[in-house]
């Protein structure tokens, strides 16, 4: 909950994976940065994605979501449910919003053990997402 509701600046870049179903049944991993997911409380995450990608087909289509964070020493499986809110960003018309209900969350833990290695992203010359993770913020 802290990460996914703290400022994406404190982030440095760590990616998220979020991971649908697609039409024939196969998993679809979609790469999201901080700055394009935010939880508002425990129940709720609320994420931008692409509007014409598969991602959103398959978040539109079955509704079925799994997060997966990365965090030092474990890693956190985030089932949810999803549900459009914007087709179009206000701020950005090529990204969607969605509302992630949270169904349940899985700690993937082996004592004994770390996970030493988390995915970063470096991005240059992108559109600035500060604006995308003010309207994922500010809806109600």
């Amino acid at each position: 909950m802290s990460r996914l509701s703290s400022d994406p600046k404190s982030q440095k870049g760590m990616a998220i994976l979020l991971a649908t179903v697609d039409a024939k049944g196969w998993p679809h991993m979609a790469m999201l940065s901080a700055w394009e997911i935010f939880a508002p409380d425990r129940n709720n995450i609320r994420v931008a994605t692409y509007t014409s990608s598969a991602t959103t087909e398959n978040l539109r289509r079955n509704g079925a979501a799994t997060i997966v964070l990365f965090d030092e020493g474990a890693t956190f499986y985030v089932k949810c449910i999803a549900r459009l809110l914007k087709m179009s960003l206000k701020c950005n018309p090529a990204n969607s919003m969605f509302n992630l209900g949270v169904d349940g969350v899985l700690e993937d833990y082996l004592p004994g053990t770390e996970v030493t290695g988390i995915i970063y992203l470096e991005r240059e010359h992108i559109e600035p997402h500060q604006p995308i993770h003010d309207e994922l913020e500010e809806e109600a």
